[in-house]
């Protein structure tokens, strides 16, 4: 409760950071607040310090990452760079309102919010699952654009990066405004909020991989675990091995031809004493399909750790919920626990459509025999397996009741949930039902 609370008062002050400004611009101006010309300048600046924040919170903040997570900040990324969209469009009609003749300070704004726009709408239709693409009628309409555009995903990365020439032009409006040339403090509050957020931008793009490379990892083995599944093992070309808690995930960029120089975020599944640093995918793309043509010693740059998806050590019994290759954070905590002889109540659901899947299954077998408390179930839903004369379930309500049962206690015990979205709504909802908290259930996504 005390973390929530933290946590809410922390986005309570980050979204009411703009009034700051707003205080330091009307300061003995408060009479003409409604006034068209001054309603512009209010909502100029909110939107102002709200791109100046989507920027800082695009930028892999590894503080911010160990307090809220990668996936909260990247949601309240979009969430914070949609409030500025809505602020500037209002700020713009207001100004057209006031001021009919264009100069160049106005074009440089609208030029730099139509880049925005394209910024804001691409990645709401190709890049991620929100609610709109859910909800009809906007769902029907947003998948047949997804389907008919399909964009190369490191592409479409590229023209996100929009967002940081976008927000320099906007400064530069800032700038030019005669409302901010009034003042010195107001002139140097715009240009120091402007440079940090480009500086934090410059520090992500250009000298962190820079650093990465210096520190960079070479593929060390390429293993086909099944058709579609890889696990490539990656070694330090010098210095200490990566730091990372079981559970956690890092961004991957192999410099290599076959797969393109993009970078990608998978789940770090080795054991954190492990000295191979390895990841597992299923090849659902065209970057994860060539993962298996990977070459030994191939450079890879490897930033990480982020992520919170670590059960913590306070003895509560666990409940772990995979979906396909989801499995891959439990099998990271799993051989943790094995290599240290944890001994602990958990119980893994994992859930596959084909037997082939399963490729984790010897492995499973030999870590519950070696970590006391330790069971597990393999669902395999689209055809009869392990001996079965028919396929099984899709996890329900009443597999989850079944399976807390063995728990000592509802209220000293967590659930762990990686897979698709629809998997990850569903259970969530069965654990509720089940008597689960909010606080006792813990995820990573990466939609809206």
């Amino acid at each position: 409760m005390r973390r929530a609370a933290r946590n809410a008062l922390t986005v309570t002050a980050v979204l009411l950071y703009p009034l700051s400004s707003v205080a330091l611009f009307f300061q003995g101006n408060w009479y003409s607040f409604f006034h068209s010309y001054s309603l512009a300048m209010f909502f100029g600046l909110v939107a102002f310090c709200y791109f100046s924040l989507a920027l800082v919170l695009g930028a892999r903040v590894k503080a911010l990452d160990r307090i809220f997570g990668h996936d909260r900040i990247l949601a309240f990324h979009g969430t914070i760079a949609l409030l500025a969209i809505a602020c500037a469009l209002a700020h713009a009609a207001l100004k057209l309102a006031y001021f009919s003749e264009p100069t160049v300070q106005s074009k440089l704004g609208f030029l730099g919010l139509a880049l925005f726009l394209v910024v804001i709408l691409m990645t709401v239709l190709l890049m991620l699952e929100t609610p709109l693409s859910r909800t009809p009628p906007f769902s029907a309409p947003v998948k047949a654009i997804k389907k008919r555009v399909r964009a190369d995903y490191t592409l479409l990365k590229l023209l996100h990066n929009l967002a940081a020439p976008a927000f320099a032009i906007i400064v530069v409006h800032v700038l030019l405004a005669f409302s901010v040339q009034e003042t010195g403090s107001r002139i140097a509050f715009s240009g120091i909020t402007g440079a940090l957020a480009l500086a934090f931008y410059v520090y992500h793009k250009v000298v962190r991989p820079l650093i990465l490379l210096l520190n960079a990892h070479a593929v060390s083995g390429v293993t086909r675990l099944s058709r579609d599944i890889v696990e490539v093992k990656l070694a330090p070309r010098k210095g200490k091995p990566l730091k990372y808690k079981a559970g956690q995930f890092a961004f991957f960029r192999f410099l290599s031809g076959n797969t393109g120089f993009g970078e990608h975020p998978f789940t770090i599944s080795s054991s954190p004493s492990s000295q191979a640093l390895s990841l597992t995918a299923k090849a659902l793309g065209d970057f994860t399909a060539r993962l298996g043509a990977l070459k030994e010693n191939t450079l890879c740059l490897v930033d990480g750790p982020y992520g919170l998806f670590c059960p913590k050590p306070n003895g509560a019994d666990l409940l772990f919920v995979a979906g396909g290759i989801g499995i891959t954070p439990f099998l990271s905590i799993l051989r943790d626990y094995a290599e240290r002889g944890e001994k602990r109540t958990v119980t893994l659901v994992w859930s596959i459509r084909l037997r082939e899947e399963a490729f984790a299954l010897k492995e499973l077998e030999a870590i519950a025999s070696r970590v006391e408390g330790f069971v597990f179930r393999v669902l395999v839903i689209d055809e009869p397996a392990f001996g079965k004369d028919t396929a099984d379930k899709m996890i329900d309500a009443a597999l989850i009741q079944e399976t807390v049962a063995r728990f000592g206690s509802i209220q000293r015990s967590e659930a762990y949930i990686c897979g698709p979205a629809p998997l990850r709504r569903a259970v969530y909802g069965y654990l509720v039902k089940a008597g689960f908290q909010d606080a006792q259930i813990f995820y990573e996504s990466f939609s809206l």
